[in-house]
């Protein structure tokens, strides 16, 4: 199996590096003639994690076509991104996304169909999980066991597949089908 990674941020492509060594990686982005010119075959699968809420609105169709221009036909295509339940405090997102919405910016490239929507994590719950984290970690102390215990039990309660409706972020998995 061959990676490729890309990511404008060097540091991005550090960490990459780190965690699959023997995979290839561009900073930039992959509609530069370089990043075309460095991997010319067509992808068996594209990920895009936790990317497209820092894509302004205008641009997101555009933005998902030139990144999967280069998946083959029948290849992969899996999204992660915050969901509308997740309040977007951070000033680098554009927007969160509801299941219709995805759906409708993906099925908007020639060629692509959504298979699923999944949820991930509880919104709700995530807004107590995070107020509690702060009462046990926090720049004067950290209790370490009930950090741990928190953690944990956030993981086996709400870590899991959830409902779209309610869900802290989504994944999306969508294939490139056969054009006539």
């Amino acid at each position: 199996i061959e990676v490729v990674g890309v990511d404008w941020s060097q540091n991005g492509i550090d960490h990459a590096r780190r965690l699959v060594p023997d995979g290839t990686f561009y900073c930039g982005d992959v509609t530069d003639s370089e990043f075309q010119r460095m991997f010319p075959e067509p992808f068996d699968a594209v990920i895009f994690v936790e990317v497209m809420e820092h894509i302004p609105p205008e641009d997101t169709t555009a933005a998902l076509a030139n990144t999967l221009a280069p998946l083959r036909t029948g290849g992969i295509f899996v999204l992660t991104t915050p969901s509308v339940n997740r309040p977007n405090n951070d000033p680098r997102h554009f927007r969160h996304f509801d299941g219709p919405t995805l759906r409708d910016e993906i099925e908007a490239v020639d060629g692509m169909r959504v298979d699923r929507i999944e949820g991930y994590g509880d919104a709700r719950f995530r807004r107590t999980f995070d107020g509690v984290s702060r009462w046990l970690n926090n720049r004067y102390y950290t209790i370490k066991p009930l950090k741990r215990w928190w953690r944990a039990r956030y993981q086996r309660m709400h870590g899991s597949r959830t409902s779209p409706l309610c869900a802290n972020g989504l994944i999306v998995v969508a294939h490139r089908k056969a054009t006539r």
